[in-house]
């Protein structure tokens, strides 16, 4: 599992360009951005570089400091097990195609 980003929400009015330089003096070997989430609300991605697992744990801990709670963003490597059931009997049921019960 890794995360590429954290997602994180700043209070109402509040400027991430403020947050950001903030959160720079803290890690400053870090090269951190901010980029709007979604176009409603104040939920941001904040990515940083280089990626490290080091360089994650530090911007949890700057981000925390600052009041800020943020969450990370998992990403998840599937395999074909994860997805083909063990039950030999299953195509007959017809989960998730609407046919059977379940």
């Amino acid at each position: 599992m890794s995360a590429d980003y954290l997602t994180i929400r700043l209070e109402e009015g509040k400027d991430p360009e403020d947050f950001l330089k903030n959160l720079q003096s803290l890690v400053p070997d870090l090269k951190v951005s901010v980029q709007k989430n979604t176009p409603y609300g104040q939920r941001y991605r904040l990515y940083f570089e280089p990626v490290s697992l080091k360089a994650f744990s530090q911007v949890l801990d700057a981000s925390k400091s600052l009041g800020i709670i943020s969450v990370p963003n998992f990403m998840s490597a599937c395999t074909l097990a994860s997805y083909v059931p063990n039950d030999p009997r299953y195509p007959a049921q017809g989960i998730g195609l609407g046919m059977g019960s379940g």
